[in-house]
């Protein structure tokens, strides 16, 4: 039963992780389209 939990917990925390890196790269991609944008003006 502890294992479980511990895989269970260990889950979660990846899926934090894993949300965190989406968000990242969501930033770098708006950040890249803002400064190409302001650049072609």
């Amino acid at each position: 039963m502890k294992q479980l939990t511990k895989a269970q917990t260990h889950q979660r925390k990846n899926r934090k992780l894993l949300v965190i890196f989406i968000l990242a790269c969501l930033v770098m991609v708006l950040g890249s389209i803002l400064l190409v944008t302001k650049f072609f003006k």
